[in-house]
């Protein structure tokens, strides 16, 4: 049935392009056979017989329950690409094999890096074919917003069994992220390759075999996922919030643990020769921006049972002031606030401070 429906598009296409659809509304696959004649009316459209019977063995399959005999069909799929290879070459003028699909690409720039690539392939510069394959699949990424968060030169598996989803080949996909540089792009919008030597960045990989292999897994990867559509995503909670320390009594110390510099390596493990340095006091109902990490104990048991004091890890980066140490948990109150950046402000200025969940 797939071979039935490969012809049938194919003889479509070709009568499109040669102006010789049929005139009924509806056109199935023998339908297109007559108009096709017109072109060459001294002999039959080439093999229209076995796709006659081709056809006849799909509608008893469909509508009849009728399997077809296997050792008759067996190679249904190629015989009938070479069958559509001749159409193409009588009346096209080109084999289907020489069919450009890299035309289909709808990113220019992605087809610009394409083309270079191959070109470098037939001039045998295949680590540069490969630097610009990471460029094409970088542009691809990056003009869809409904991939976000796909690198390129990183072979992820959660990465294929995303794409696995439009019809790409997981196996092949993080063969052709293998066998790619990293690619980013700069500051000034420049596309960056960089090569990773001690896994796949070297010449035994950057072969004849390996670039033809990568461009032809890009052009099939960036065909199956141009087109795909967007769909909402889980933001992290880091890319919108922080938290926001206030103290809750006069005299809140932030402090560092100071080490004696002549302590031997196991003082320094248990901390018997460090002294307690203070960084910042705050005033009841001061506050700080910053990003807090609480000690286990904290979140392990619940408030009732804890029986020690226990203290926050906090980085605080305010009004150029860079503050790093610990506070005592019990003598603070933090919450989450938006961050004060252009993707929450022009995205999510109705986001609102909320509880801190630590974790």
């Amino acid at each position: 049935m797939s071979a039935h429906d490969a012809a049938e598009l194919a003889l479509a296409a070709i009568c499109d392009q040669c102006g010789v659809l049929p005139s009924k509304d509806k056109h199935y696959l023998m339908d297109y056979f007559e108009p096709l004649k017109q072109l060459h009316p001294e002999r039959d459209v080439f093999a229209k017989e076995y796709f006659n019977q081709l056809n006849r063995v799909r509608i008893n399959i469909k509508h009849h329950g009728i399997f077809p005999d296997p050792r008759q069909w067996a190679r249904v799929g190629e015989t009938v690409w070479g069958h559509i290879s001749k159409w193409c070459t009588d009346y096209l003028g080109l084999s289907l094999q020489d069919l450009d699909e890299a035309t289909l690409l709808s990113s220019d720039k992605a087809k610009e890096f394409y083309y270079q690539a191959q070109a470098a392939i037939s001039n045998r510069d295949h680590k540069g074919a490969l630097e610009l394959l990471a460029k094409a699949l970088f542009t691809v990424f990056s003009e869809n917003l409904a991939l976000r968060g796909l690198e390129v030169g990183r072979a992820k598996p959660e990465d294929a069994i995303r794409l696995s989803g439009f019809g790409v080949h997981g196996n092949d996909f993080l063969a052709l992220q293998e066998f790619l540089p990293e690619c980013t792009k700069n500051a000034e919008s420049q596309l960056i390759t960089k090569w990773h030597q001690k896994r796949f960045g070297h010449p035994g990989n950057w072969q004849e075999h390996s670039a033809h292999f990568c461009a032809d897994t890009f052009l099939d990867v960036a065909l199956k996922i141009q087109n795909a559509s967007w769909i909402p995503g889980a933001i992290e909670y880091v890319a919108l919030y922080e938290q926001q320390v206030t103290a809750l009594r006069d005299g809140v110390e932030i402090w560092t643990d100071k080490v004696d510099p002549g302590a031997t390596l196991l003082e320094r493990m248990v901390g018997t020769k460090a002294h307690r340095e203070v960084v910042r006091t705050l005033r009841k109902g001061e506050t700080l921006r910053a990003n807090v990490t609480a000690p286990k104990s904290y979140f392990s048991v619940a408030p009732s049972e804890m029986s020690v004091t226990s203290k926050a890890y906090l980085i605080s980066w305010e009004e150029q002031t860079f503050i790093v140490g610990y506070v005592l948990i019990e003598d603070v109150e933090v919450i989450s606030i938006p961050r004060g950046t252009e993707l929450v402000r022009k995205y999510f200025p109705w986001l609102t401070p909320t509880d801190w969940i630590p974790e």
